[in-house]
C-alpha cells in the first residue's frame, strides 16, 4: 500500500540540493519552473493538478518495480510542453531524503520523514486521505527548508546567529552535530544544518529559510574568523 506526501519542490545548486519546499496547496509551484522562484506568476490550477496525478503515478511506478517499506525519496523532473504536462524519473533513494527534511516541520510532530520511515518498516498505520484514488498524506502549512552550509574549515565548528535566527516568525534551526566543517570546492559542501520555516504559502517559507539561514556564522578550531552563508544564486532574498 503506497501513500504519497504532497510532492516536495526543490532546487539544487553545482549538484547539491539547497532548499526545499512543500505545500498543502501544490499549485504555488506545480508546475515548477525555476525561473520563476519568488516571482509573482499565474497559476493553472488545472496544469497543477494533472502534474500532481503524473507525479504519483511515476513514482509508485518506481517503487512497486523496486519494492520494500519504508520511505523512498522518488527525484522527478516535470515538464510543460504547449501545455502537456510530462514527468522523467531522475533518481530513487530508499530512504529518508535531504529534501524531505522540509517534512519536519510541515507535517505533525511524529510523521515527518523519519517517523514515517519509521512507521513504514515497523508495520505501524499511517493515517492518510484518499483523493483521486490516491492515498495522500498532507502538510499542515506551507514549508520550506534551506541549508545552512560551511564557509570554514576544520575540526569542532563553532555557531554564531543562532538567536537571530530564531526571531524569524515560524522558524527552527537543525544542526547536524558533525565534529568536521570544510568549505564549497574543498571536496564537497558540507551541509552543517537546516533552517525550517513555515508561511502563507510556498515561497513565503522559502523567503524566511533564507533569512534564518542566512543568520549562521561558523567558524573552527584553525579556521577562526566568524564566516557567513555568502551563496545566493536562485535565492528569493539577495
Amino acid at each position: 500500500m503506497t501513500t504519497f506526501p504532497k510532492p516536495i519542490g526543490h532546487y539544487q545548486i553545482d549538484g547539491d540540493y539547497h532548499s526545499s519546499w512543500q505545500s498543502p496547496n501544490v499549485e504555488e509551484y506545480l508546475p515548477y519552473n525555476v525561473d520563476a522562484i519568488g516571482k509573482s506568476v499565474e497559476r493553472d490550477p488545472e496544469l497543477a493538478k494533472e502534474a500532481e496525478k503524473k507525479i504519483y503515478d511515476a513514482a509508485k511506478r518506481i517503487t512497486d518495480e523496486l519494492g520494500g517499506v519504508g520511505v523512498f525519496g522518488c527525484e522527478l523532473f516535470v515538464r510543460v510542453t504547449d501545455g502537456r504536462v510530462d514527468v522523467y524519473a531522475n533518481e530513487c533513494a530508499p530512504r529518508p531524503h535531504d529534501t524531505g527534511m522540509t517534512t519536519y516541520i510541515s507535517h505533525p510532530q511524529g510523521f515527518n520523514e523519519g517517523g514515517l520511515h519509521v512507521r513504514a518498516a515497523a508495520g505501524l498505520p499511517i493515517p492518510a486521505r484518499i483523493g483521486d484514488g490516491y492515498r495522500l498524506f498532507d502538510p499542515i502549512a506551507p514549508a520550506a527548508s534551506h541549508v545552512i552550509i560551511s564557509p570554514a574549515q576544520g575540526f569542532d565548528p563553532e555557531y554564531k546567529g543562532l538567536f537571530d535566527a530564531m526571531t524569524v516568525t515560524g522558524t527552527n534551526i537543525h544542526l547536524f552535530g558533525k565534529p568536521l566543517a570544510y568549505p564549497t570546492g574543498w571536496i564537497v559542501e558540507e551541509r552543517m544544518g537546516i533552517a525550517l520555516a513555515m508561511g502563507t504559502d510556498a515561497f513565503d517559507a522559502k523567503r524566511k529559510a533564507e533569512i534564518a539561514a542566512h543568520k549562521i556564522m561558523i567558524r573552527t578550531a584553525t579556521d577562526t574568523e566568524w564566516k557567513g552563508q555568502t551563496e545566493r544564486r536562485m535565492h528569493v532574498v539577495q
